[in-house]
């Protein structure tokens, strides 16, 4: 019998991969400088890519 993988466990792998994907945000309110995405690896970006520009939109 083949591999077999339900599609809520492979959505909830995917959840998973961005856990440790931080947003530090540098100042507050109308004094926000900079926002910096932390901890964005290589094959996070790939996968980013692939699932389409809303979902990389959050990430950027």
């Amino acid at each position: 019998m083949p591999f077999e993988i339900s599609i809520h466990n492979f959505r909830r792998y995917l959840f998973e991969m961005f856990e440790d994907v931080h947003l530090l945000t540098v100042g507050a309110g109308e004094a926000v400088k900079e926002k910096l995405v932390l901890n964005l690896r290589g094959e996070l970006e790939t996968l980013l890519r692939l699932l389409g520009p809303n979902y990389a939109r959050l990430y950027s």
